[in-house]
Parts: C-alpha cells; structure tokens; sequence
C-alpha cells in the first residue's frame, strides 16, 4: 500500500515537472515570434503599424507599440 502511495507521488511530481518543461519550452522564444508576427502582418496590411522602443546602450526592449 505504501509503495502504491508512493508511486502515485512519485508521477504527480513527474507529469508536474513535464509541464513545467513544456510550458517553459513554448515561451523560450516569445519575442522571436511575436516580432515574426508583426512583420507577417505588415506584408499582408500595408496599413499595420508596430515600432519598439529599446535602450540605446543595452538593447533591452522597452515597449512594443
């Protein structure tokens, strides 16, 4: 019964962990692809417009309007 208990512990942490895995492997690339997709929606509406406001000396984006 124990080892019972302790296995059912034992894949809850896992699956918890595999998640967490996952969840952190989609949003590894986010600003990638939210700048891919501006630029897709700019060479379908000539009228989309998007800017990003960076720091000059380190590059850190600021905002993106």
């Amino acid at each position: 019964m124990t080892e019972l208990f302790l296995t059912k512990i034992a894949l809850y942490f896992l699956n918890v962990h595999r998640k967490a895995a996952k969840a952190r492997e989609e949003r590894e690339d986010d600003l990638n692809k939210l700048l891919q997709f501006f630029r897709e929606c700019k060479e379908n509406n000539e009228y989309f417009y998007w800017d990003v406001d960076a720091d000059p000396k380190t590059g850190v984006i600021k905002n993106i309007f």
